[in-house]
């Protein structure tokens, strides 16, 4: 049984390089590193959460997929409980700009390493922009994608 992704977390998968660990940052249901690891885009993803309802969410839904083995989940707030060798590749989405913006203000190594960020800021992109421009980090690719009546942006950076 395989996942299926709504439009704006396809737009997301679509950016993953693939091959190694992602942490998905705001996990909520874990659909995002559920869908990564049954492609076999990734090798093994970390879903984290800051809440512990989301995480249990998502850890009833790694259950259902028969990936305990494959995805960890992890209580966090932002990359607080993160080393730089966690994951190759890290995701934001679903929360805004502003509020990336400072979770990755609290986490020095990630300047100091070749990690591709994908970023989905649900409002706010202008903040992340701001912070990611100041901070030394180039977005390379950008998709737009709708949903609903909803529109998003995701792009990558490194």
């Amino acid at each position: 049984m395989n996942i299926n992704l709504t439009p704006r977390l396809s737009a997301v998968a679509s950016l993953v390089k693939g091959g190694g660990i992602i942490a998905d940052i705001g996990t909520d249901h874990g659909y995002l590193p559920i869908f990564l690891v049954q492609s076999g885009k990734v090798k093994g993803a970390i879903a984290a959460d800051i809440g512990k309802m989301p995480l249990e969410n998502a850890r009833k839904s790694v259950e259902e997929y028969h990936l305990k083995d494959k995805i960890e989940l992890r209580l966090s707030d932002g990359l607080k409980e993160f080393s730089s060798n966690d994951a190759s590749e890290i995701i934001f989405a679903g929360m805004g700009g502003t509020l990336i913006a400072e979770k990755l203000g609290e986490t020095p190594w990630i300047k100091d390493n070749n990690i591709h960020f994908i970023f989905q800021p649900q409002s706010r992109a202008e903040d992340l922009r701001h912070y990611l421009f100041a901070n030394g980090f180039e977005i390379i690719t950008e998709l737009a994608t709708h949903e609903g009546r909803r529109h998003y942006i995701t792009f990558d950076a490194v």
